[in-house]
Protein backbone atom coordinates (compact mmCIF):
# COMPACT_ATOMS: atom_id res chain seq x y z
CA UNK A 1 0.00 0.00 0.00
CA UNK A 2 3.25 2.50 0.67
CA UNK A 3 3.83 2.41 -2.91
CA UNK A 4 0.33 3.23 -4.30
CA UNK A 5 -0.13 6.20 -1.47
CA UNK A 6 3.47 7.58 -2.42
CA UNK A 7 2.78 7.09 -5.87
CA UNK A 8 -0.84 9.12 -5.76
CA UNK A 9 1.01 11.30 -3.32
CA UNK A 10 3.41 12.33 -5.92
CA UNK A 11 0.95 13.08 -8.70
CA UNK A 12 -1.27 15.45 -6.64
CA UNK A 13 1.91 17.22 -5.14
CA UNK A 14 3.17 17.58 -8.81
CA UNK A 15 4.45 20.82 -9.97
CA UNK A 16 4.10 22.45 -6.40
CA UNK A 17 7.27 23.66 -5.11
CA UNK A 18 6.95 24.30 -1.07
CA UNK A 19 8.12 21.43 1.10
CA UNK A 20 5.30 20.82 2.97
CA UNK A 21 3.00 19.66 0.13
CA UNK A 22 3.84 16.02 -0.63
CA UNK A 23 3.44 15.15 3.64
CA UNK A 24 0.38 17.53 3.25
CA UNK A 25 -0.95 14.65 0.28
CA UNK A 26 0.20 11.89 2.37
CA UNK A 27 -1.81 12.82 5.50
CA UNK A 28 -4.83 14.14 3.47
CA UNK A 29 -4.79 10.30 1.92
CA UNK A 30 -3.56 8.32 5.38
CA UNK A 31 -5.94 10.69 8.01
CA UNK A 32 -9.27 11.49 5.87
CA UNK A 33 -10.45 7.46 5.60
CA UNK A 34 -9.26 6.95 9.59
CA UNK A 35 -10.94 10.39 10.67
CA UNK A 36 -14.18 9.28 8.92
CA UNK A 37 -13.94 5.63 10.07
CA UNK A 38 -13.82 7.05 13.36
CA UNK A 39 -16.57 9.05 13.18
CA UNK A 40 -18.88 6.05 11.77
CA UNK A 41 -18.15 3.31 13.75
CA UNK A 42 -16.92 4.92 17.44
CA UNK A 43 -20.97 5.50 18.30
CA UNK A 44 -21.31 1.87 17.84
CA UNK A 45 -19.02 1.15 20.51
CA UNK A 46 -15.65 0.92 18.60
CA UNK A 47 -12.44 1.92 20.28
CA UNK A 48 -9.75 4.24 18.41
CA UNK A 49 -6.64 5.16 19.27
CA UNK A 50 -6.12 9.33 19.94
CA UNK A 51 -2.60 8.66 18.54
CA UNK A 52 -0.29 7.28 15.77
CA UNK A 53 2.88 6.02 14.95
CA UNK A 54 5.00 7.78 12.19
CA UNK A 55 7.57 5.10 10.37
CA UNK A 56 10.03 6.71 7.83
CA UNK A 57 13.39 5.00 7.26
CA UNK A 58 14.59 3.65 10.45
CA UNK A 59 12.83 6.44 12.15
CA UNK A 60 9.62 5.47 14.19
CA UNK A 61 8.16 7.92 16.30
CA UNK A 62 5.34 6.45 18.85
CA UNK A 63 2.22 8.24 20.48
CA UNK A 64 1.82 11.28 18.17
CA UNK A 65 -1.58 12.70 18.93
CA UNK A 66 -3.91 13.34 16.23
CA UNK A 67 -4.85 16.25 18.49
CA UNK A 68 -2.31 17.34 16.82
CA UNK A 69 -3.29 17.06 13.19
CA UNK A 70 -5.27 19.57 11.51
CA UNK A 71 -6.25 17.51 8.42
CA UNK A 72 -7.74 14.90 10.90
CA UNK A 73 -9.48 17.12 12.84
CA UNK A 74 -11.08 18.64 9.96
CA UNK A 75 -11.57 15.61 8.23
CA UNK A 76 -13.49 14.20 11.53
CA UNK A 77 -15.68 17.51 11.26
CA UNK A 78 -17.05 16.96 7.57
CA UNK A 79 -17.68 13.36 8.79
CA UNK A 80 -20.10 14.23 11.43
CA UNK A 81 -21.18 16.71 9.37
CA UNK A 82 -22.10 14.13 6.42
CA UNK A 83 -23.16 11.94 8.85
CA UNK A 84 -25.64 14.15 10.46
CA UNK A 85 -27.03 15.07 6.78
CA UNK A 86 -27.07 11.35 6.33
CA UNK A 87 -24.92 11.63 3.02
CA UNK A 88 -23.69 7.69 3.73
CA UNK A 89 -22.73 6.82 0.37
CA UNK A 90 -20.44 9.69 0.75
CA UNK A 91 -18.84 8.45 3.90
CA UNK A 92 -18.85 4.84 2.66
CA UNK A 93 -17.33 5.98 -0.29
CA UNK A 94 -13.93 7.40 2.00
CA UNK A 95 -14.12 5.04 4.85
CA UNK A 96 -13.43 2.25 2.04
CA UNK A 97 -9.94 3.63 1.79
CA UNK A 98 -8.88 2.94 5.27
CA UNK A 99 -7.49 -0.28 6.65
CA UNK A 100 -9.68 0.31 9.79
CA UNK A 101 -12.81 0.71 7.54
CA UNK A 102 -12.12 -2.46 5.81
CA UNK A 103 -11.58 -4.58 9.06
CA UNK A 104 -14.95 -3.20 10.26
CA UNK A 105 -16.83 -3.88 6.95
CA UNK A 106 -15.50 -7.59 6.87
CA UNK A 107 -16.82 -8.01 10.81
CA UNK A 108 -19.90 -6.62 9.92
CA UNK A 109 -20.60 -9.37 6.55
CA UNK A 110 -19.93 -12.09 8.51
CA UNK A 111 -22.15 -10.77 11.42
CA UNK A 112 -19.77 -9.90 14.03
CA UNK A 113 -20.50 -7.53 16.53
CA UNK A 114 -18.40 -4.29 16.68
CA UNK A 115 -18.66 -3.57 20.70
CA UNK A 116 -15.64 -4.93 21.50
CA UNK A 117 -13.57 -4.32 18.87
CA UNK A 118 -10.58 -1.63 20.28
CA UNK A 119 -7.82 -0.61 17.44
CA UNK A 120 -4.33 -0.14 19.05
CA UNK A 121 -2.09 2.86 17.41
CA UNK A 122 -2.14 2.60 13.61
CA UNK A 123 1.64 3.28 12.01
CA UNK A 124 1.89 5.65 9.08
CA UNK A 125 4.43 5.55 7.20
CA UNK A 126 5.55 8.49 5.34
Amino acid sequence: MRDNIEDIAAELAQGRTDAGTRESVVKLLLFVPSAFTREFYEPEGVAFPDAYTRADGDTVRKGLPYAGEPIYLQAREIARKMIRQGDFHLVDAVIVWSAEGKVLKEAQDRGLSLRACRFSEVTHRF
